[in-house]
């Protein structure tokens, strides 16, 4: 008499030892600190809710991370910040995948991944941007930079240029007046500027910090803390 109870059992049992054989394909569970950071990320509010732009409440002192841009990062930030730009404009004023600014209304910190150079109005494609961007900002005639310096931030070392807004840029008066690097890299002649050049994931990531002249030993003081804070998500 034939037992199919039994014969299944053991047909399941011999497919289970061969899948556990030397040649059988591994599934790797994630690591403990990936899934730690995932799920810290999960619980971290997104700033966009939160301080979305000049229309929107300003953010509550506390840590944020980014929606769209990328590489995604993390920031804690004072009473008072929001998404938000020193000059008033419509390109490069909100979140997008390329760029996101944050400011206090004395100054900003603006994250950027540049997708061009130096476009020729607001939203328009520019110039390929150079493979090394440190090289093109130093040559560039309407910024005076000191020497590069190392820097490091969220964990990813870099070079850091410091200077000011040549008063004689190449401004645009559809921009206020201002002189546009990028979509997200907008200035004006006489602003004090730092910026700095990492790469991750092969992309040139710009940290850049602006402010007015006068302001600038009070804003870098706020800022300079926020910049440290960054932690990168991705």
């Amino acid at each position: 008499m034939r037992h199919p109870i039994r014969a299944t059992a053991l047909i399941a049992a011999t497919i289970l030892v061969t899948g556990c054989g030397p040649g059988a394909a591994a599934v790797a569970a994630p690591s403990a600190a990936a899934s730690a950071a995932s799920s810290a990320a999960s619980s971290v509010a997104y700033l966009d809710e939160m301080c979305g732009g000049s229309a929107s409440s300003p953010c509550k002192a506390g840590t944020y991370q980014t929606r769209q841009f990328q590489p995604a990062f993390s920031v804690t930030v004072p009473d008072g910040w929001r998404i938000s730009r020193l000059l008033r404009t419509f390109v490069g004023a909100d979140e997008t995948a390329i760029g996101i600014p944050l400011s206090q209304g004395k100054g900003e910190v603006v994250v950027t991944v540049p997708s061009s150079l130096e476009p020729s109005a607001p939203g328009e494609t520019g110039k390929n941007v150079p493979a090394d961007l440190v090289a093109w900002l130093v040559a560039n005639k309407n910024l005076t930079l000191d020497a590069a310096k190392a820097v490091t931030i969220g964990g990813v070392s870099g070079q850091q240029l410091d200077g000011i807004v040549a008063a004689d840029a190449k401004v645009d008066a559809a921009d206020g007046g201002a002189y546009r690097l990028s979509d997200y890299l907008l200035v004006k002649p006489g602003q004090h500027v730092r910026f700095a050049v990492l790469k991750i994931g092969g992309a040139q990531v710009v940290v850049a910090t602006v402010a007015p002249a006068a302001d600038w030993d009070a804003f870098v003081k706020v800022a300079d803390p926020v910049i440290a804070s960054l932690a990168w998500l991705s």
